[in-house]
C-alpha cells in the first residue's frame, strides 16, 4: 500500500528533476502559498469586519466562499482523479481494490492539504472578527474532512466523462487548438475581472461598495440554494446539529455513487481500453523543402499532445 501511495505522489507531484531544482521549486513553492494564506486572511477580515453589523449577512457571504471554494475543489478532484485512476502505469499484478483504496487515500490527503489552505483562513478571520473561541479554530480543522464525501463524490462522478473527453481531444488536435483559445481569452477576462476587484478592495478600499445593503440582501437570499455550502455553515458556524444528518446522507449518498462508477469505469479502462492497444502503423517517409519541413516540425512542436497545446495558452 505504501509503494502504490508513493507512486501516487510521484505521479501527480514528481517532474523527473534534479535535487536541486526540486529544493528550489519546494522553496519558491512554500514562499508563494505562505503569501496567498496570508493575502486570504487579509481579505477576509476585511470583508467580514465592513459587514458584521448587518443581520444574517457574514454566514450569508461565508456561505458563499465556502461555495465556491467547493467548486474549485470539484474541479481539482476531477484533475488529480483523472490522472490517478487512469493511468496506464498502474502495476498489472494488483488487485483492483489495492489500487482504488490507495488512490482514494492520496485523493483524500491531497484535498485536505488543499482545502485547509482555502478554507483555514476563511474560518480564523470569522473567527477573528466575531471572537470565537478555541473549539471553534478546533473544529473547523475537520471541515476538509466533511466536504470530502460531497466534492470528491461529484468528482468521481465526472472523472470518467472528463477522461472521455480528453481522449477525444487528443484524436482531435484542431479542437484542441480552439479550445486552448477559448481558454486563454476566458482566463484573461476572468483574471481581469479578478484584478478590478482586488484593486477596489486593497487600493481604492471600496469594500462598502461592493458589499452595499443591496447585494447583502442578495446573499442573504441565495444563501439558501447554496448547497452544500449553507448545510456546513449551519454545522461549522452555527452549529445546528439537525443541518448534520441531511448533509451526511446526501454526501455519503453521492460519494457511494461516485465511487462505484469510478470502480466500474477503472475496471474497463484497466482491462479494456488500457490493455487493447491498436498496433502502430508504419510510418511513411515524405521528401519536404526545407521550408515544408521547418514549418512542420513548430506544428508538430506545438500540436505534439494536448499538454503542448495548452501549454500555448499559458
Amino acid at each position: 500500500m505504501l509503494n502504490l501511495l508513493i507512486k501516487d505522489f510521484k505521479l501527480m507531484f514528481d517532474k523527473e528533476r534534479n535535487s536541486i531544482t526540486k529544493i528550489i521549486t519546494s522553496i519558491i513553492s512554500a514562499i508563494f502559498v505562505i503569501i496567498f494564506v496570508v493575502l486570504e486572511g487579509f481579505l477576509y477580515y476585511a470583508v467580514f469586519d465592513k459587514i458584521k453589523i448587518y443581520k444574517n449577512a457574514p454566514q450569508a457571504v461565508m456561505t458563499i466562499f465556502l461555495l465556491v471554494i467547493s467548486l474549485l475543489m470539484i474541479i481539482s478532484g476531477v484533475l488529480k482523479a483523472q490522472k490517478l485512476f487512469f493511468n496506464e502505469k498502474d502495476l498489472k499484478q494488483l488487485s483492483n481494490s489495492q489500487i482504488i483504496l490507495s488512490k482514494l487515500i492520496f485523493l483524500f490527503f491531497s484535498h485536505y492539504v488543499t482545502a485547509f489552505l482555502f478554507v483555514y483562513p476563511l474560518f480564523f478571520a470569522y473567527g477573528q472578527v466575531f471572537s470565537k473561541t478555541a473549539i471553534y479554530y478546533y473544529l473547523a480543522l475537520f471541515y476538509p474532512v466533511f466536504s470530502f464525501f460531497f466534492e470528491m463524490g461529484v468528482a468521481l462522478l465526472l472523472v470518467y466523462p472528463v477522461w472521455m473527453f480528453s481522449q477525444y481531444l487528443k484524436k482531435h488536435v484542431a479542437f484542441q487548438f480552439v479550445l486552448a483559445m477559448i481558454l486563454l481569452f476566458a482566463g484573461t477576462f476572468a483574471y481581469s475581472k479578478i484584478l478590478m476587484v482586488f484593486i477596489d478592495l486593497v487600493a481604492k478600499n471600496q469594500i462598502s461598495t461592493l458589499f452595499s445593503t443591496s447585494s447583502l440582501e442578495k446573499f442573504v437570499t441565495f444563501e439558501k440554494y447554496a448547497f452544500p455550502a449553507n448545510l456546513l455553515c449551519d454545522i461549522f458556524i452555527r452549529k445546528s446539529v439537525r443541518s448534520f444528518f441531511p448533509y451526511a446522507c446526501i454526501a455519503l449518498g453521492i460519494f457511494a455513487l461516485g465511487l462505484a462508477v469510478t470502480v466500474f469505469t477503472f475496471h474497463y479502462v484497466r482491462n479494456i481500453s488500457v490493455s487493447s492497444k491498436p498496433s502502430k502503423k508504419k510510418y511513411k517517409f515524405k521528401k519536404l523543402t526545407p521550408t515544408q519541413a521547418l514549418i512542420k516540425k513548430e506544428v508538430i512542436l506545438l500540436t505534439k499532445n494536448a499538454n503542448y497545446i495548452f501549454s500555448f495558452s499559458y
